[in-house]
């Protein structure tokens, strides 16, 4: 068994702060965020939403809100998937979501991220990708991990984020 920061398999991420911030969450990454990282978010274009912001530009916002303790709205920028029993969360920007759960209050972990786009009906069509597999997947990843228990946090809103 061993803890987050033993594992050589997860990656913590770390951005620059502006003047004044300092790190308050951690934000740690598994090999199949990291790979969309580096693979995926670079190729993304805008989403139907039309956000300002490319995909990168609201990936790097988001890990420096997150790691710099900013807000995080809850249901909006940040929710559970239900059932909540289960403590796997998303990450939300208008382009992308960011699956993973709270290893500790304020330590999350990324599971896995994909397109907003292919979560969202579009033309009559039904979405590409399910919340409930991407839940499921979450667990999953999550279970194989040799972490001491326990391997989630859950609770209140405010107390975790």
């Amino acid at each position: 068994m061993a803890t987050l920061d033993s594992l050589s398999t997860i990656t913590r991420i770390q951005v620059p702060l502006g003047r004044g911030e300092f790190d308050e969450r951690e934000f740690h990454a598994m090999p199949s965020f990291m790979k969309f990282m580096q693979e995926v978010l670079p190729t993304l274009q805008q989403g139907v939403l039309g956000a300002e912001e490319t995909p990168r530009q609201q990936m790097d916002t988001v890990l420096r809100k997150w790691n710099a303790g900013k807000p995080m709205r809850q249901g909006r920028m940040f929710s559970t998937l239900r059932p909540t029993r289960e403590a796997v969360w998303e990450m939300k920007t208008a382009d992308l979501r960011i699956f993973g759960w709270l290893y500790r209050p304020r330590v999350f972990v990324a599971a896995f991220a994909g397109f907003a786009d292919d979560y969202k009906k579009q033309g009559g069509q039904p979405p590409k990708e399910s919340y409930g597999a991407a839940r499921n997947r979450v667990q999953w990843l999550r279970e194989r991990l040799d972490l001491d228990p326990p391997l989630f946090v859950s609770g209140d809103y405010d107390a975790l984020v």
